[in-house]
């Protein structure tokens, strides 16, 4: 029972530490208009392309990533491939191409693995997310360790109305070995409407015609 109880902590840990989700994903997520993408920072360059798999999803165009003023190493406690931000110009810059018609809401989900740092006296020592927007809203989904000091956290990001673009920031005295992002463009609330009618009515059986 112990050993079983041993081998799926190490399991866990090493699909965590693989590229795997800790939280669900969004229940939108994979449909129409949406977005996906994932960097585990296996190498150590700082404008390195979405993980390959999971592949990412995004039909608007190719998502890019840029780290500035910050340290990328091997493994650190046992994740591999982690880079380290200690001062305000350490940050991640994260460019998401998106649905370019005008919608009123954009919902964006980011996962993260992360740890603190404890270099800077100065900046906290747990992730800083900020979104280039005039108005949104951000909100702290869940958050849980995972292992030693890691951590996870989900954050989701509103903004009103959704841009053409995301650029994504990401910074504090932490190291950083995950992003996920995923994004949907909301329509209307009269065409959201329309779209639920669409799925009950497709779901209803159809008469079965005799000749």
């Amino acid at each position: 029972m112990w050993v079983s109880a041993i081998a799926f902590m190490a399991i866990l840990s090493v699909a965590v530490s693989a590229g795997a989700r800790v939280f669900p994903a969004p229940s939108w997520s994979g449909q129409d208009g949406t977005t996906f993408q994932q960097w585990s920072f296996s190498e150590g360059s700082a404008n390195p392309s979405p993980d390959v798999f999971p592949a990412p999803i995004n039909p608007f165009g190719t998502p890019q990533l840029s780290v500035y003023g910050s340290e990328w190493s091997d493994n650190r406690d046992g994740h591999q491939g982690v880079w380290t931000f200690s001062d305000f110009g350490s940050v991640v810059l994260v460019d998401i191409p998106n649905n370019p018609v005008s919608k009123p809401v954009k919902e964006i989900w980011v996962e993260l693995i992360w740890e603190a740092a404890s270099l800077s006296s100065f900046i906290p020592d747990q992730p800083i997310i900020g979104v280039w927007a005039d108005d949104f809203e951000k909100q702290l989904m869940g958050e849980q360790q995972i292992g030693g000091n890691w951590r996870a956290s989900l954050y989701k990001i509103t903004i009103w109305p959704n841009p053409s673009a995301e650029q994504i920031t990401i910074n504090g005295d932490i190291h950083l070995d995950q992003i996920v992002v995923d994004t949907i463009c909301i329509p209307e609330p009269a065409t959201m409407l329309l779209l639920g009618l669409g799925v009950i009515f497709g779901l209803k059986p159809k008469k079965r015609s005799t000749w």
